[in-house]
C-alpha cells in the first residue's frame, strides 16, 4: 500500500510536462518579457543617442558605463546603495537636475553594491559620491547630500554646458 501512495505521489509532483503547464508557460512568458525590457535600457554596444535617449538618472554598470561616457560629453554620475539614506535623499535632486540640463548634460547612476569594483576604481569611500565628466574625464566630485542648488552650481561651474546661460550675468 505504502508503494501505491509512493507512486502517486510522484506521480503528482512531477504533473504535466513543462510544455503543458499553463502556468509555468506564463511565468516563462513573463521572464522572457522582462529580460528582454532589461536588455533594451540601455544599450551598451552602440553608444549615442540609444544609450540615453532623454532626461533621467541612467542605471548603469561595467559594461554600460564606457559607452555612455563615449555618447555623452559631459555626464554627472551618481554613485549610490539602495539602503543609504543620504542616498535617496540625494536622488530626487539628481533627477530634477537632469531633466533641467538635458540633452546639455547626461546623467548616470552606479549601484555601489553591484558595482564596487567602478566605486574602488575612482577611490570612492564614501556615498553618495557624484562625479563628474567632461570628454570622457573626471573633473570635479562631491561627497554627501547637496542642495538643488548647491548641484546646479557645481554642475555650470565642472560642465560649464554651452546650452544653459551663465547665471553670472
Amino acid at each position: 500500500m505504502s508503494g501505491t501512495s509512493s507512486g502517486t505521489q510522484g506521480a503528482k509532483v512531477a504533473g504535466p510536462s513543462p510544455e503543458e503547464d499553463p502556468e509555468l508557460e506564463r511565468i516563462r512568458a513573463e521572464l522572457l518579457r522582462e529580460l528582454r525590457e532589461s536588455s533594451a535600457r540601455p544599450n551598451p554596444v552602440g553608444g549615442g543617442p540609444e544609450v540615453s535617449e532623454g532626461p533621467g538618472a541612467v542605471p548603469l554598470n561595467q559594461g554600460t558605463l564606457g559607452p555612455f561616457l563615449r555618447a555623452h560629453p559631459r555626464v554627472v554620475l551618481d554613485l549610490w546603495a539602495p539602503w543609504c539614506g543620504p542616498c535617496r535623499a540625494l536622488s530626487p535632486i539628481v533627477e530634477r537636475m537632469s531633466a533641467r540640463f538635458w540633452p546639455g548634460v547626461a546623467f548616470g547612476k552606479v549601484n555601489t553594491d553591484e558595482e564596487p569594483g567602478l566605486a574602488a576604481g575612482w577611490g570612492v569611500q564614501s556615498i553618495p559620491t557624484l562625479l563628474f565628466f567632461r570628454d570622457g574625464r573626471l573633473v570635479d566630485r562631491t561627497v554627501g547630500v547637496l542642495t538643488p542648488e548647491h548641484l546646479e552650481a557645481r554642475i555650470r561651474r565642472s560642465l560649464s554646458p554651452p546650452e544653459l546661460p551663465s547665471q553670472e550675468a
